[in-house]
């Protein structure tokens, strides 16, 4: 699927990602934490909204992601 503006990941994955990655202390680290960690978390993610694309889901997911953002 094409990359948008934001998605589940976005919602519900960012401050677990900001933790995992804050927790790396060389760029090596970090890269290896994002390919085993996040990437599969992600993709399981996007494919969790693929199954469930509406416009109306979209909507939902830009209400929630202007809410998240304004916390």
């Amino acid at each position: 699927s094409r990359p948008g503006v934001t998605g589940l990941a976005t919602i519900g994955f960012h401050r677990r990602e900001k933790f995992i990655l804050d927790q790396c202390k060389t760029a090596a680290e970090t890269d290896a934490a994002y390919c085993r960690y996040c990437i599969p978390k992600k993709a399981t993610l996007d494919l969790i909204y693929q199954r469930h694309a509406t416009v109306c889901y979209d909507v939902r997911l830009i209400k929630d992601t202007v809410v998240s953002v304004l916390r």
